[in-house]
């Protein structure tokens, strides 16, 4: 009778301890899924606010491209530039020389100044059909000859020149740099005259 006790009361024992285990197991199982529930909430959150922050930067980048390249289409040196670069050169070469030089420092000084410059690797100011044109950049890479023709001849140059409203195409491999792989956000904009509505020149 002794010893039904005791086997009685050891085999309560383990089931008690078996039920209490049970539960503990429960309860843990419960607490890491509520735990990784709300990890993966903080994850959402985290990845949403980070996503509005790259975008409210990209806005504020874009912004700043956009208006310095509306500045460049507007600014009267550089339809001056365009409008007489062509006949000076024929004419006048030292003239040409004069009006070159003085339109790349103005440019110059306004884009390291503006907020452009950071965002900006380089700018091309040329006359319609490319053979007299100013380049300004950060230049950090090998940059190739001939760079107007080379921009003309890229893909969808038509396209964005044409356009009266800014549209981007994206990033793309750009055309003016020998390093393989360097991808550009590429930006083209007619410049027309501001005395009859004909195109005398395009920025890049």
């Amino acid at each position: 009778m002794k010893h039904r006790f005791k086997t009685l009361g050891f085999r309560i024992i383990v089931l008690v301890m078996s039920f209490s285990a049970t539960i503990a197991v429960f309860v843990a199982l419960i607490s890491y899924y509520i735990a990784i529930q709300h990890l993966r909430e903080n994850q959402r959150q985290s990845a949403y606010i980070n996503l509005q922050l790259i975008g409210s930067e990209i806005y504020t980048d874009m912004t700043y491209a956009l208006s310095f390249a509306n500045w460049l289409m507007l600014d009267p040196d550089v339809e001056d530039y365009l409008t007489h670069i062509g006949q000076y050169s024929e004419e006048d070469v030292i003239k040409a020389r004069k009006l070159s030089m003085d339109l790349w420092k103005h440019l110059n000084d306004e884009y390291r100044l503006s907020s452009s410059h950071e965002i900006i690797n380089r700018f091309v100011v040329s006359d319609e059909d490319g053979s007299h044109f100013i380049h300004i950049g950060r230049i950090t890479d090998s940059v190739i000859n001939d760079i107007p023709s080379q921009i003309m001849e890229s893909e969808g140059f038509r396209e964005m020149s044409g356009s009266g409203n800014p549209s981007l195409s994206g990033f793309e491999v750009s055309p003016v740099t020998r390093v393989s792989g360097n991808e550009i956000i590429p930006m083209i904009r007619s410049v027309k005259s501001s005395k009859a509505p004909v195109v005398i020149g395009w920025v890049y």
